[in-house]
């Protein structure tokens, strides 16, 4: 009879240690997305406060004037700390959601980021806009020449998984109104929102503006071309019509 006591002690013993191993694993599984989201966000919250305090001291320093001389303690346990083209950035990778994607958070001149990837770059002849997955390259057509819309668009490229840039023929974009699909030709002229060169940007977009088009049912209009973060299509969408 103390056998089978013994055996159903052991039994118990080994049910309750398997239990007691189920409910952990279950508590680590549920646990550790919310411990790592704390960690992420203790680590973005002293990121903020020590840019935010760098940006203080900087100020201070260029009130000073010449010779004025700062010596700052960094502490940066987690991400990239990066200064390069006169900016400095603190860059974290996560995916925890410490802000809503795709959103800039201005504190002073510290510009807080999230899903950010799209990029402006503007040449004398043309304009580009591109992110992880898309770069496309449009003419920078100055005020205001005469202009063809269809050729607004000169170069588009897919970004594989290797960030190489693959080319997409642009040969049969064409714009067109319903009211003269054949005119396509007036006074126009580019403008991008936000202007110059740009990095870790949520979107883009690229104005074409219309002043005078050969259109009998518009006196002018606005095209635009929006690139937005992680997106592998550009959307276009026409404003501002005057009609005749």
């Amino acid at each position: 009879m103390k056998k089978n006591k013994r055996g159903e002690i052991w039994i118990s013993a080994v049910l309750y240690v398997l239990i007691a191993a189920l409910a952990m694993v279950l508590i680590l599984q549920a646990g550790m997305p919310l411990l790592t989201k704390m960690k992420d966000n203790t680590a973005y919250s002293r990121s903020k406060d020590t840019m935010i305090g760098l940006d203080r001291q900087i100020r201070d320093v260029a009130t000073e004037g010449q010779g004025s001389q700062r010596v700052i303690p960094l502490e940066v346990r987690q991400g990239d700390f990066i200064i390069d083209d006169s900016r400095i950035r603190w860059e974290l990778e996560t995916e925890s959601k410490i802000i809503e994607p795709r959103t800039k958070v201005s504190l002073g001149n510290v510009n807080v980021y999230s899903n950010a990837d799209v990029e402006t770059r503007v040449d004398n002849n043309k304009i580009t806009l591109s992110n992880s997955r898309i770069k496309a390259v449009f003419n920078n057509a100055k005020s205001p020449p005469e202009v063809n819309i269809n050729g607004i668009l000169t170069e588009l490229y897919y970004i594989d998984e290797n960030g190489i840039e693959n080319s997409i023929d642009t040969s049969d974009f064409a714009f067109n109104l319903a009211c003269n699909p054949g005119a396509n030709a007036g006074l126009g002229y580019t403008e991008l929102l936000p202007p110059g060169n740009n990095s870790r940007l949520g979107s883009a977009k690229l104005i074409f503006h219309m002043v005078n088009g050969n259109q009998p049912c518009a006196e002018s209009y606005d095209v635009e071309f929006i690139l937005e973060s992680e997106a592998d299509f550009i959307k276009t969408r026409i404003v501002n019509v005057v009609s005749k």
